[in-house]
């Protein structure tokens, strides 16, 4: 993003507390799913606990994708507990 005035780049400093709260199975979230596999966006889909289990952790063990620093469990649980239809949706910059 360009400052037209300045002609400077502008940063923009966004919270990632604010959008994955901090808890068990976050950094493993982060070190898997989001550096190795895809962005950020399909997370913020709130889902049930069993589209969790269903359509992303059960199709990511489906195609043999192993976490680094465990199994599934704790992020499984962070996910499902921090992105769900009764949370509401993280406020994004």
């Amino acid at each position: 993003m360009v400052n037209p005035a300045s002609g400077s780049k502008a940063t923009m400093q966004v919270d990632m507390n604010a959008i994955f709260p901090p808890g068990e199975g976050r950094n493993l979230v982060f070190e898997n799913c989001i550096s190795s596999c895809h962005n950020f966006i399909p997370i913020l889909q709130q889902r049930t606990s069993e589209a969790w289990e269903g359509t992303c952790i059960g199709h990511m063990i489906g195609h043999g994708v192993e976490l680094s620093g465990g199994g599934w469990g704790s992020p499984g649980a962070y996910l499902k507990t921090n992105f769900n239809p009764e949370k509401p949706l993280p406020q994004l910059p």
